[in-house]
């Protein structure tokens, strides 16, 4: 669980970032926004401190050059430079002490002289590691130096994860959508191509069978031809030897009796159907 503060070690870091976008963060990166001033560094420190009397600038960075003399016990937040870092084979350490960049005041929480007279002249702090001689007057339990930073600046990083991962996101459903898209283009694709063959195949369905029910109408036609010729002949000569009670029976009374005469031959291609469209058709032309 994360504690309630301004400031985070890098532990709580780690831990921040794990929580809220599920990635661990290395003091690899921790250095490398460090350098680029992504990140400011701070320093919790309890222990022996100076005031800075004067001090040597360098690339716009004050260095600690003198001291006030007055020794004293601080403790509170301190904001460090970047060139108070350095990423050790184990971890991220801070260079302090005399000559190295001087650390400035951000807050406060006990000091063993409350009047030091020379607090408006310094420059800032001087501060040391714990292992310093001058921390061995104090007792370990009361010393601290542990670099952490503010909550606010790992929450914009944090931001900036959490922007990227949506925009990593947001390109990824932007290329399965663009893939799916040319899915369905291919697809449409060979649907139009199969649109246009079945068209081909319907108009050449279309233009065959006129030729095809022509030919079976004529067809029809002349087997109908055929038949009536057989009824006609084969009436004249029964008309020659039957008598005339029998010639009686054999009388057509209307077409439907001739197409069922016919149909009972059973020709081939001269279905009923076939003979009553032949009629039909006839008798229509006939009134023409």
């Amino acid at each position: 669980m994360l504690k309630s503060s301004d400031f985070y070690n890098f532990k709580d870091s780690v831990a921040l970032f794990k929580d809220m976008i599920d990635k661990s963060i290395s003091d690899t990166e921790v250095y490398r926004r460090i350098e680029s001033g992504q990140l400011t560094p701070y320093l919790d420190y309890k222990g022996a401190a100076h005031l800075t009397k004067n001090g040597t600038v360098l690339r716009g960075i004050d260095y600690v050059f003198k001291l006030f003399e007055e020794e004293f016990y601080v403790s509170g937040i301190f904001k460090l430079s970047n060139e108070n870092i350095f990423l050790s084979e184990f971890c991220l350490e801070a260079i302090l002490g005399v000559g190295n960049p001087v650390a400035q005041e951000i807050k406060i929480y006990s000091i063993s002289n409350e009047n030091l007279k020379n607090k408006d002249l310094s420059l800032g702090y001087c501060l040391y590691n714990i292992n310093d001689k001058i921390n061995e007057k104090h007792l370990k339990t009361g010393l601290k130096c542990e670099i952490v930073f503010d909550k606010e600046e790992l929450l914009d990083i944090v931001s900036e994860y959490k922007n990227k991962q949506r925009n990593d996101y947001l390109e990824n459903e932007l290329e399965e959508a663009r893939e799916h898209i040319e899915r369905l283009k291919r697809g449409r694709n060979l649907l139009e191509v199969e649109v246009d063959r079945l068209k081909r195949d319907l108009r050449a369905t279309q233009l065959q069978e006129p030729t095809e029910n022509l030919n079976d109408v004529k067809d029809s036609a002349y087997r109908l031809i055929f038949a009536l010729k057989d009824i006609i002949l084969g009436l004249d000569q029964e008309s020659k030897v039957l008598s005339t009670e029998k010639k009686n029976k054999i009388n057509f009374v209307n077409q439907s009796e001739i197409v069922d005469h016919i149909t009972a031959k059973e020709t081939p291609k001269l279905s009923k159907s076939n003979i009553e469209k032949i009629f039909t058709e006839a008798n229509k032309r006939s009134l023409d």
